[in-house]
């Protein structure tokens, strides 16, 4: 599956999306954009995990539960990452469905 530049309004994750772009002459399925910088969901999602990592220095012994955040909640209301024109609840879905099993491979 692939997701493109418009799904997003941060413009790190657009910059990487445009350097990275993969594909270009497909509607993409969560906003509709048409013949734009599409990127296959399992690149984005390494991008996406290693900026999670490097801004959320969490250490369990080190925070309480109430300032702990789900992945959904930093990239959808604490960094706002999404643009409105996006269902960012299936595209999240979608970027992190198959994670578990990546790792395990």
């Amino acid at each position: 599956m692939y997701c493109c530049d418009n799904c997003f309004s941060n413009r790190f994750i657009k910059s990487f999306i445009r350097q990275n772009k993969q594909s270009n002459n497909q509607a993409c399925p969560y906003c509709g954009s048409k013949n734009l910088n599409l990127i296959d969901l399992s690149v984005l999602r390494e991008f996406l995990i290693t900026g999670i990592d490097k801004a959320y220095d969490y250490r369990a012994d080190s925070y309480s539960d109430e300032l702990l955040y789900s992945i959904d909640e930093i990239l959808s209301e604490v960094e706002n990452v999404f643009s409105d024109t996006t269902d960012k609840t299936v595209l999240l879905t979608d970027i992190f469905k198959n994670s578990y099993s990546d790792l395990k491979s």
